[in-house]
């Protein structure tokens, strides 16, 4: 009897923890029944945007962002350099002249540029940049000149000038976008318009020089936020093109810090570069034109 008890009480024992087993399993299968639903749930009512969705939700943000167009005039005070070169075909002879040193033309100027960026997708846009001077100055002169295979005899009163023209258009592809931070490369075609000469009334003389033409250049443009009102703007540009008769090389620099009172309204302080040399041939003569202005600038820039 007290064997039949104890085997009685052992298998109430194993029919009570089978039953708890039971009701944990049927606890869990629930519970990860119910997850698998609810995840199935989220998952279904999360949109899957295309990419064109994608695309116009980044036109929009950009839109938004007020960082969509980027106009900057600023005012140059530059250190100018000037040298001419001439040389007759077939001929040995050769004459180099400082339009500064040697014409009296001002070697520092104040002249006015100005800059445009416009963002018309986040990846694509169009960068502008222009600039103008005019340089001329009335001397004697101290010594014999070859100008242009003219010659130019000491103690002639005269007006010498150097003219330039430059604008730079093209196309600016966005390599990085985070915040207020950006930085782009661009691909532009220089137009430039370089016009020199001298005149003497005394003996009849009034030879000048005209020459465009177009140089293509790439370069980079970056913007750094430091702070929510000063950023830091940058640019460089370079290109090289050569050919039988024409042909010349490019380069540019600018470091610009720019202080926002406003959000839309910058004040600037900024260093700029620009260097130029060219040749081409007209009339049997080859002439080099070696140009550049370096310099501090201050001006104002907007952004809408």
């Amino acid at each position: 009897m007290c064997k039949l008890k104890k085997r009685k009480l052992f298998m109430k024992r194993v029919v009570l923890n089978l039953f708890a087993i039971s009701l944990c399993l049927s606890s869990f299968n629930s519970s990860t029944a119910a997850n698998y639903s609810i995840s199935g749930v989220v998952q279904d009512s999360i949109p899957v945007q295309s990419k064109g969705e994608k695309r116009e939700k980044a036109k929009q943000e950009l839109k938004d962002s007020h960082q969509r167009l980027f106009v900057g005039v600023n005012y140059v005070y530059a250190k100018l350099t000037t040298d001419l070169t001439f040389k007759l075909e077939n001929s040995i002879f050769s004459a180099n002249i400082s339009l500064e040193s040697n014409f009296k033309l001002p070697d520092t100027r104040m002249f006015f540029t100005a800059s445009l960026i416009y963002r018309f997708t986040p990846r694509s846009g169009l960068y502008v940049a222009y600039y103008g001077i005019t340089r001329k100055t009335t001397f004697t002169t101290e010594k014999e000149y070859i100008f242009l295979g003219h010659t130019i005899p000491t103690g002639i009163n005269g007006e010498a000038y150097f003219d330039t023209r430059v604008l730079s258009a093209g196309y600016l592809l966005t390599i990085l976008q985070k915040e207020h931070a950006f930085l782009g490369a661009y691909f532009n075609v220089y137009i430039m318009n370089l016009t020199t000469g001298f005149k003497a009334r005394h003996i009849d003389l009034d030879a000048n020089l005209g020459l465009t033409l177009p140089l293509p250049s790439f370069g980079l443009a970056a913007i750094f936020p430091v702070k929510k009102w000063f950023k830091i703007h940058a640019n460089v540009g370079y290109f090289g093109l050569s050919f039988e008769d024409l042909g010349g090389n490019i380069s540019s620099f600018s470091l610009l810090f720019e202080f926002k009172p406003i959000h839309w309204l910058g004040l600037n302080l900024s260093y700029q570069s620009f260097d130029i040399a060219v040749y081409d041939i007209q009339d049997g003569i080859n002439f080099i034109v070696d140009y550049n202005f370096r310099g501090p600038a201050f001006g104002v820039s907007v952004v809408f």
